[in-house]
């Protein structure tokens, strides 16, 4: 797998990361279960909506996804106030040559204190 990393501003808009970064993870293929949709608020004034939500909901099908462990980032690589994010995924089966995750994916991630680090200077 292989990813760049973004910094999002307090706007939505993503930037490139200050000093700019590709990260490429070792991924592997495992049969994941995703989260149930969340449950719909209760209206008060549709009985019949609140009949049909006592009939609990179909559990998601697993499916096989790649999965990968993030990389570590300081948080004095981050820019105070910004989201550090993950995005333009691509995969490989020889880490020679990457195509485009089809499905468009952002992933948040949360810097690591500088006092709590274990990544080297």
């Amino acid at each position: 797998m292989q990813a760049e990393l973004a910094i999002k501003g307090e706007d939505g808009v993503l930037a490139p990361f200050p000093q700019p970064r590709i990260e490429i993870m070792l991924g592997m293929v495992e049969l994941v279960t995703p989260p149930p949709p969340p449950a719909e608020p209760a209206d008060p004034k549709n009985k019949k909506k609140e009949a049909e939500s006592a009939i609990p909901p179909v559990p998601p099908t697993p499916r096989w996804m790649i999965t990968a462990v993030t990389p570590a980032v300081q948080s004095t690589e981050v820019p105070e106030g910004a989201q550090l994010v993950m995005h333009n995924f691509k995969a490989s089966l020889n880490r020679q040559y990457f195509e485009p995750v089809t499905e468009p994916i952002t992933i948040r991630l949360t810097p690591i204190p500088v006092e709590n680090s274990t990544v080297p200077a």
